[in-house]
């Protein structure tokens, strides 16, 4: 399982294989031109505007009270500061207590840590953020996830 992981991760993340690089050629170069590759991106854009926008949405029906956000102009991520009730804050633990509510719930987020230049060190490991991307669940799925996510952090926020 873990060679089908890395072949995957080689040929999707790090270096596309050449193969898909030689049909992306080709479609570019020979059938869409450069109209049609941006026509394609100008698509694309839309479809992320559409899922950010509709993602949004639902965390502002659902997630009232619970976490605070940007929206991002950019990116296909939300970043959450959880707003976690007063006798939780900097509480050594909490957030991984908040990753176990969320796996109970069937719902799994980013924690922000992983993103800090410090790495896990105490001084960020309980910090209140989490990462959740748009771009990967369909939209249907979105509400229930959404949901699920803030069942999960009932216990956690004021």
């Amino acid at each position: 399982m873990t060679d089908k992981i890395q072949f995957h991760n080689e040929t999707s993340v790090q270096q596309p294989a050449g193969l898909s690089q030689a049909i992306v050629s080709k479609l570019i170069n020979e059938h869409w031109g450069h109209e049609g590759w941006e026509r394609h991106l100008v698509q694309i854009q839309r479809d992320y505007a559409m899922r950010r926008d509709r993602f949004v949405e639902l965390c502002q029906k659902y997630l009232k009270g619970k976490v605070e956000f940007t929206v991002p102009s950019a990116g296909m991520f939300l970043w959450f500061r959880l707003l976690l009730s007063e006798e939780l804050q900097g509480k050594e633990g909490v957030m991984q207590e908040v990753f176990e509510s969320m796996i109970a719930n069937h719902v799994l987020l980013v924690p922000g840590h992983l993103f800090s230049p410090l790495g896990a060190t105490p001084e960020v490991l309980n910090k209140p953020f989490v990462r959740a991307a748009f771009s990967y669940a369909s939209i249907d799925d979105f509400e229930t996830a959404i949901t699920r996510l803030a069942k999960a952090l009932e216990p956690f926020t004021g």
